[in-house]
């Protein structure tokens, strides 16, 4: 599924009839939060979601009335709580009422993604802010730059979900935060992690696959991989990547010492997220009886009972989106939570 970033770098280069839609508002519950964007172009599909294809047509067609792309924003509002098939929830029940906002691409909403983009691909964090004239108008654009990822590391989950507010001079504006999309360090390239990789890029992950087998580090063998990192050591490859503290890393070498190894490294630089493939009882050998810390899970993987490479993959990939999402969505609390071993973490195993 794309996200903000695959949007924003597909608005950038799209032609002057597209438009940029954004979710600002729910009332209720909805199939995306707040926030959500997708990119509307004249005889193409539309690239991304924001709903689970409810209303996506409705607003093509909108956006096409006249004849032409449409020239000025607006507001649209679909009321998405009808049980019944006589209103847009179209019998699904959804009870959320979607407020969407439309902009034409035009130079200064381009100049303001593109400057976004930019940001995002550095690895840093920004803040959108639009402020709409009372009519309705125009629209002006303004991007902050807020810094790196760890920049709200412990503030409460802000997210991409917009801010929206009514001024006294009766102009709105409409603020967004930006967050680049989190690393994921996956040493080891064996058959078994191409579809671990695969996964984890359409899950928003940013994916860097390292091994010390070059041969096995090609495009054609993981197409969706950012970056490819070879070296003849694990000390060699901790070096190249340089591994942060906002990271996500997985190692799964199949090899017992690059393991050990691997783990010694990643004490001395600690990730956010660490989960280790094999056994339990191999993981408590590698950390020769010491306690894991908080931020390894070993063995990796929700407890589904997967089997098999594809099974593994999921249950590896879902414990990546669940961290990540409770994380930004709990800060510390999450921090707490799974630690104790409560809330919805309950079930977690370390």
């Amino acid at each position: 599924m794309a996200d903000v970033v695959d949007i924003l770098s597909r608005a950038v280069r799209a032609g002057d009839e597209a438009v940029l839609a954004t979710l600002v508002q729910v009332e209720g519950s909805s199939y995306r939060q707040a926030g959500t964007m997708m990119l509307l172009q004249q005889g193409h599909p539309g690239f991304g979601m924001l709903s689970a294809g409810c209303l996506e047509a409705d607003l093509c067609a909108r956006m096409e009335m006249g004849g032409g792309a449409a020239t000025a924003p607006g507001l649209h509002m679909y009321d998405m709580s009808a049980e019944d098939d006589l209103g847009w929830g179209a019998g699904a029940g959804c009870n959320g009422v979607l407020h969407i906002l439309t902009e034409p691409l035009s130079f200064p909403l381009r100049a303001a993604l593109s400057e976004a983009e930019l940001l995002l691909k550095a690895g840093r964090s920004c803040t959108f802010i639009r402020t709409i004239s009372a009519d309705w108008t125009k629209i002006e654009y303004e991007v902050w730059d807020t810094g790196g990822s760890m920049a709200r590391e412990n503030q409460a989950h802000q997210g991409q979900e917009p801010c929206w507010e009514q001024q006294m001079d009766g102009t709105q504006t409409i603020t967004q935060h930006f967050d680049p999309k989190p690393r994921l360090i996956v040493y080891g390239a064996g058959a078994d992690a191409k579809l671990v990789v695969t996964l984890a890029a359409a899950a928003g992950f940013q994916v860097w696959l390292c091994d010390w087998r070059e041969g096995l580090l090609r495009p054609d063998n993981f197409p969706q991989a950012h970056r490819f990192v070879a070296a003849g050591s694990a000390a060699g490859l901790a070096d190249a990547v340089g591994v942060k503290e906002t990271d996500y890393v997985l190692v799964m070498t199949h090899q017992y010492d690059r393991d050990r190894e691997l783990l010694f490294i990643l004490k001395e630089r600690p990730p956010v997220y660490a989960g280790l493939l094999g056994s339990r009882r191999r993981a408590e050998k590698l950390l020769a009886g010491e306690p894991a810390p908080e931020w390894l899970h070993a063995p990796v993987g929700l407890e589904i009972g997967a089997e098999g490479p594809e099974q593994i993959a999921v249950s590896i990939v879902a414990e990546l989106i669940r961290v990540k999402q409770y994380r930004h969505r709990g800060g510390v609390q999450y921090e707490r939570e799974r630690r104790s071993g409560g809330g919805d973490l309950s079930r977690r195993r370390i």
